[in-house]
């Protein structure tokens, strides 16, 4: 391609510029060969017109066709191509499946680019002015959670959470496919652990730390909600023993006793005497 960019590019020198014949008595005019020179020359016959002293024959329309053809090969190599694929595309029609498929497809070419920079440059770059700033003593002391851990450079930068983001779509298609299991084996959710799925998901989603809670402050709010039913429980249970005994109570005394009596009637018959 870099040869036939050369041969092409002569090519519109030899149109624009091509190399000419002059006599040798317009020696002294050669600097007047540049645009807007003037020839001041020996008419020969009649012919006393003003003219050109020759004639370039340049097609514009492929001109123009190579400069938009360098400008679409400058727009790939910082590919623009790729940030405006949706934007540049004038179909109508869409669907929401094509869209999702094409912005990933996006994120995958733009993958190994967005790696190459963060491990080849951001990456050393934090490394070395971590290095310098330790060695001249303004950072401040570790706590001591982080003693003896070694320290992860996470990037969040719009592009990096869009990366992220690509996972989230598998992450979407398995619960997807654990809920319709579900359906038939109920026992495939023990697979499934929500706690670290919201942890996971929402980083990969980029979202706020601060919007999802940690596990030891989750175990609590569970440990209140586990022991405020069961003081639920208990009272309810309560509340039912005390209405029994209520019952109970109100209950005539004479009544219970007549009860009691016609249970034991049949003893006084001359046949209960008799035996």
């Amino acid at each position: 391609m870099q040869h036939q960019q050369l041969r092409k590019g002569q090519a519109i020198d030899y149109q624009v510029n091509p190399p000419i014949t002059v006599p040798t008595k317009y020696r002294e005019a050669a600097k007047a060969r540049l645009p807007g020179g003037v020839f001041y020359v020996d008419s020969q016959g009649s012919n006393q017109a003003i003219r050109s002293a020759f004639e370039v024959n340049l097609n514009l329309q492929h001109l123009m066709l190579d400069i938009q053809d360098v400008r679409d090969r400058i727009r790939s190599s910082y590919y623009a191509d790729l940030f405006m694929m949706l934007a540049n595309d004038t179909r109508s029609g869409i669907t929401a499946t094509e869209v999702a498929e094409r912005h990933e497809e996006k994120l995958l070419m733009l993958g190994p680019v967005l790696e190459r920079l963060q491990n080849e440059l951001l990456s050393p770059m934090i490394d070395i002015a971590f290095d310098y700033a330790e060695r001249a003593g303004i950072l401040p002391p570790p706590p001591q959670e982080l003693e003896g851990t070694e320290l992860k450079v996470e990037f969040i930068s719009v592009l990096a959470q869009a990366q992220r983001a690509v996972a989230a779509q598998g992450v979407d298609r398995l619960l997807g496919t654990v809920g319709n299991l579900a359906q038939l084996k109920p026992e495939v959710l023990d697979k499934f652990d929500p706690d670290v799925w919201a942890d996971a998901y929402g980083d990969m989603l980029g979202i706020d730390p601060k919007l999802i809670l940690a596990t030891e402050d989750v175990v609590q709010i569970r440990q209140a909600r586990e022991a405020a039913m069961a003081a639920k429980e208990q009272t309810a249970a309560m509340e039912q023993g005390t209405k029994a005994m209520g019952n109970l109570r109100g209950t005539p005394m004479n009544a219970a006793a007549s009860d009691v009596m016609g249970m034991f009637s049949g003893y006084n018959s001359p046949s209960a005497q008799m035996l």
